[in-house]
């Protein structure tokens, strides 16, 4: 993958395309998922350095739509602080897996 492409994880690859059947950009099959009421979640380079990680939730003060029926939780801009509450809000329908975040916004980071 090159920088500021989209990777999309998926325990079921079979139900991923059901509903976005005009993803490839996925990896899948995962013995395991997301929970619903909030998680903590790591990402990792090769080196097993941890690069990134998020804790989410879906009781206030987070957006509590995104609930596993429908819209999903999307950070507004990757230049955000994944960290705050405030910088994630629900989706438009059920995400845009693959692509830049329904509810993208513009930040003075990405006019540099």
């Amino acid at each position: 993958m090159l920088p500021e492409e989209y990777l999309i994880i998926s325990s079921d690859t079979n139900d991923l395309l059901t509903f976005h059947s005009d993803v490839n950009n996925f990896i899948g099959n995962f013995n395991f998922n997301l929970s619903n009421g909030g998680e903590l979640i790591r990402l990792f380079n090769k080196e097993m350095e941890i690069i990134d990680s998020a804790r989410y939730d879906d009781e206030n003060p987070w957006v509590t739509n995104p609930d596993g029926t429908g819209s999903t939780l999307e950070l507004k801009n990757p230049n955000l602080d994944n960290g705050y509450f405030a910088n994630w809000g629900s989706s438009t329908g059920n995400g845009t897996p693959g692509k830049e975040n329904s509810n993208f916004v513009v930040t003075s980071v990405d006019e540099i």
